[in-house]
């Protein structure tokens, strides 16, 4: 009876420690994840950088240097939230329609999302800024207002 007990808690064990390895196993792949948004005319070119731990935004007409800031954890999980409904999976988000185009004739800067993950990009097709697709909307007005580019 005893070895049973045992086994029974040795199994438990392992049981436990795998499911938790995964877990972090994930939460370190969703913290590798890197946001980029681009938003350029002929006069103007500005990116936001967000990865895990900060957010890195870059205006030429600020004389193109790069502003650094801390991103809390609080910020982090908010933008992963907003990146959990993207309602294309990765591979889609070239395939998105743009719900205007007023890029195409100068009528709005042409932006651009490009996630990175795993090593991969995965970009949308060129949108206004200013009105993203439905698709990825909430990812873009939070990486927007974290960064304050439409502030300075």
């Amino acid at each position: 009876m005893k070895k049973i007990l045992s086994l029974i808690a040795l199994t438990v064990v392992v049981t436990t420690s795998c499911t938790t390895a995964k877990q972090s196993a994930l939460k370190e792949a969703d913290n590798d994840v890197v946001f980029t948004y681009t938003a350029v005319t002929r006069g103007s070119n500005n990116k936001i950088v967000v990865k895990q731990g900060s957010i890195e935004t870059t205006q030429s007409r600020l004389e193109g240097q790069p502003i650094t800031e801390k991103l809390t954890d609080a910020d982090w999980n908010a933008v992963k939230e907003a990146y959990s409904k993207v309602t294309v999976k990765d591979q889609e988000l070239a395939t998105i329609v743009p719900p205007s185009k007023k890029h195409q004739f100068d009528g709005a800067m042409i932006a651009n999302l490009t996630i990175t993950k795993d090593k991969q990009d995965y970009s949308t097709s060129s949108f206004d800024h200013g009105n993203p697709p439905a698709e990825v909307k909430a990812l873009v007005e939070k990486i927007i207002a974290l960064s304050d580019m439409d502030k300075r």
